[in-house]
């Protein structure tokens, strides 16, 4: 399943009833998806892998632990400053 933006038009509290579907699905099925998002916060919450985006080409891939916590390209770790603060898991 490709899920591009499923939160962005929604109000906080949908946005987070789809996020727990999503979840829900994935852990009852076993359910595959490629998650599309701008917010790393909701990345944060959903994503084991990550692959980061810039002018249509992957600048990084890795875990979701690696690439938030120990990025190795510059314009992942800009993101990642310009984010007030990331939830743990």
């Amino acid at each position: 399943m490709v899920a591009d933006e499923p939160a962005s038009a929604l109000d906080v509290s949908v946005g987070a009833q789809v996020l727990l579907l999503l979840q829900e699905l994935q852990s009852e099925f076993g359910l595959p998806y490629i998650f599309i998002s701008r917010s790393l916060p909701v990345v944060a919450q959903v994503a084991t892998r990550i692959a980061v985006m810039r002018a249509g080409k992957f600048v990084e891939v890795g875990s979701a632990e690696q690439v938030l916590h120990q990025p190795t390209d510059g314009f992942t770790r800009e993101l990642l400053a310009a984010v007030p603060a990331l939830p743990t898991r």
